[in-house]
């Protein structure tokens, strides 16, 4: 009695098929066609995965987090964003960091921070900047680096948000980076964490470096 017996038909018509026909099927069983078995690759379903890109910054004499971070020509800081900092914290220079590597995702749906998170956190992907200093340096490099409205970098310049999320305490906040096309500035606030949905194509930053 065949030991596959209870298949059908078209079951090992499939088989062959999987193998390339009859002559891929010839192949195998002459040891001149290997199978290798590839894990099945986790599908994203709210974040599509752009590029790790790589950020540095070196602050000089008077780069304090609060000279940068307020409202002025090109920038316009909202009070709550500043609000995650004491007096301490706006009057320190702003973290000299080296190459240091970050990711980021656009939506391919519309989704609020907690299922964007989910989704992160299924995919055992790390995405919350631990280190608000760190995070600080980051957007004045970004910023910095398309002040202008430059097309050519991370951060989107067609209005969608460019979205990034920080530990400040026991509190994980979101921080919105968006350019202005008719005021020509960017501008930066912060809201906590919950169910404000983003939309299509706007863009979410990881503090991580993940592979293809």
């Amino acid at each position: 009695m065949s030991k596959y017996g209870h298949k059908t038909h078209d079951w090992f018509e499939a088989v062959i098929n999987k193998l390339g026909g009859e002559a891929g099927a010839d192949a195998f069983l002459r040891n001149e066609l290997g199978v290798v078995r590839v894990a099945k690759q986790a599908v994203w379903s709210i974040l599509n995965f752009i590029t790790t890109t790589t950020v540095s910054f070196s602050a000089r004499p008077g780069d304090t987090v609060g000279e940068f971070f307020k409202l002025r020509d090109g920038l316009y800081v909202w009070d709550n964003f500043r609000d995650l900092m004491d007096d301490n914290w706006l009057a320190s220079t702003i973290q000299t960091i080296p190459a240091t590597k970050i990711s980021y995702y656009d939506l391919k749906k519309s989704a609020n921070d907690l299922q964007i998170n989910r989704e992160f956190e299924y995919h055992k992907t790390p995405f919350v900047f631990e280190n608000l200093g760190v995070l600080l340096a980051v957007l004045t490099s970004l910023i910095l680096a398309q002040w202008n409205n430059e097309k050519e970098g991370p951060l989107l310049v067609n209005e969608d948000a460019n979205l990034f999320y920080v530990r400040v305490g026991s509190g994980v906040f979101t921080v919105s980076v968006c350019w202005s096309a008719n005021a020509r500035f960017w501008y930066v606030f912060t809201t906590p964490q919950g169910v404000i949905k983003r939309d299509v194509g706007d863009r979410v930053f990881s503090s991580n470096e993940v592979s293809e």
